[in-house]
């Protein structure tokens, strides 16, 4: 199944190069945040076909233009197309009896925390543990890649409580503060 998902990934990828090797950052991410949430072996898994199947309703969405240009330079309504991509991803889970329980963890990955903008839609701890989650880590995957890891750890930050759900945030900030632990800036001394 695991290897299935993955598969399904590389194929948005390839339709959409700007994305490659960005759904394997957003497990990854996830996967930190979702340990110290206590998640199960069981747990991860489900979140790891989730964060591989997220986006698979991108293939819905023309090539051109979003391949053409930087996301920075979409109009109104390229957004709009783009945005409805967790909607189909979910629609096309339903259809998978055995990925059906995925749904609207996919479908909503993208839902605002305090459901602003958005009708009909769950909000806050309405929104499965698993769509918070995982727009965390695709949000921040995507904008350090657009521009730069401070900034995306910023505007994570600052969306706690109004995009991103407050408690992933908490815990995304400590995964970010333990890797900086782990991992020091290399010494420039004697350089």
């Amino acid at each position: 199944m695991i290897e299935s998902m993955h598969a399904f990934s590389r194929a948005v990828e390839l339709r959409f190069p700007n994305s490659a090797g960005k759904s394997d950052e957003v497990f990854q991410l996830a996967s930190l945040i979702a340990k110290r949430f206590g998640y199960t072996k069981s747990e991860l898994h489900e979140l790891e076909l989730a964060a591989f199947l997220r986006d698979i309703g991108c293939c819905s969405i023309p090539y051109r233009p979003f391949n053409d240009k930087p996301r920075s330079e979409w109009s109104e309504a390229e957004w709009r197309v783009y945005s409805r991509h967790p909607e189909v991803s979910g629609a096309m889970l339903e259809l998978v009896p055995s990925l059906r329980h995925l749904a609207n963890s996919v479908r909503w990955h993208h839902t605002p925390f305090n459901g602003q903008g958005s009708l009909g839609v769950p909000s806050g701890p309405e929104i499965p543990i698993n769509a918070r989650i995982l727009h965390v880590a695709s949000d921040y995957v995507w904008i350090s890649h657009d521009i730069g890891t401070n900034t995306a750890m910023e505007s994570i930050i600052h969306g706690a409580g109004t995009t991103y759900c407050p408690e992933v945030v908490s815990e995304f900030q400590q995964v970010l503060t333990s890797f900086r632990v782990q991992e020091p800036e290399p010494s420039f001394a004697g350089s």
